[in-house]
């Protein structure tokens, strides 16, 4: 798998079933011995492939303006620029983004909530996100024009990565920062947690918006700095005794 070009992380997805499987095949006495009990993954933190970067506030306008601008796809200009604004403003996962219908958004409610259905979360759990209502008055408008009891993004593409790269090239934007990391569609959640934690939120209320399991995955995995960042939160310390 690994020399077709797939990602650690993924090959170490396939190892841990197989090695699930062998595991059973030894304890239930169908073979003598479990023969790759001892064979290791991958370190998927060196993996290139995995290693997103954030958008910048710039960015973002230029993508969503690009993809507005430009109808020249399956998935027309306002639902592509539509679904950058919700990928953007809930960190939700392409298939979470796939799912949604219109009954999934509740626009009036304090705050504003969108909802992944727990058969669709990675999580395996009702969620409801909230949203700004700056986010919630734009959904109220284009909702308006989708019918009711299909999914709102019906010419949403499985290939989400090559969807970005085309908006991202017509913004001017490169898709790999100095460092090889990329903009995949992913990284739109990076991006939202990186944004969460820049702006002032605790890692409480990250990990909670986030959706994650461990406070450690959201700071460790999700919620990129910088050098300079660092040091303006150093620049705010109490200055040292003398």
């Amino acid at each position: 798998m690994r020399e077709d070009g797939l990602a650690h992380r993924t090959c170490n997805h396939a190892l841990r079933a197989i090695k699930s499987f062998s595991r059973w095949l030894a304890l239930d006495k169908r073979i003598a011995q479990d023969p790759i009990a001892s064979l290791t993954g991958f370190n998927s933190e060196t993996d290139p492939k995995h290693q997103r970067r954030e958008l910048t506030d710039d960015e973002i306008t230029k993508l969503v303006g690009a993809a507005e601008a430009n109808d020249d796809c399956a998935m027309g200009g306002q639902d592509r620029a539509m679904l950058y604004r919700l990928a953007l403003g809930t960190g939700f996962r392409a298939s979470e983004l796939r799912s949604l219908t219109p009954k999934s958004f509740d626009l009036t409610s304090d705050p504003p909530t969108v909802t992944v259905t727990a058969a669709c979360s990675k999580r395996r759990r009702l969620d409801v996100q909230p949203i700004r209502s700056d986010l919630a008055k734009l959904l109220s408008d284009w909702l308006s024009q989708k019918p009711s009891q299909n999914q709102v993004f019906t010419a949403m593409p499985q290939m989400t990565g090559r969807m970005i790269r085309s908006d991202l090239k017509r913004a001017g934007i490169p898709y790999a920062d100095a460092e090889g990391r990329g903009a995949d569609f992913h990284a739109l959640r990076h991006t939202y947690i990186s944004r969460l934690v820049r702006y002032g939120a605790t890692v409480k209320a990250a990990q909670v918006l986030a959706r994650h399991s461990t406070p450690s995955l959201t700071i460790g995995r999700y919620a990129h700095t910088d050098l300079r960042e660092c040091k303006a939160f150093l620049e705010a310390l109490p200055p040292n005794p003398e």
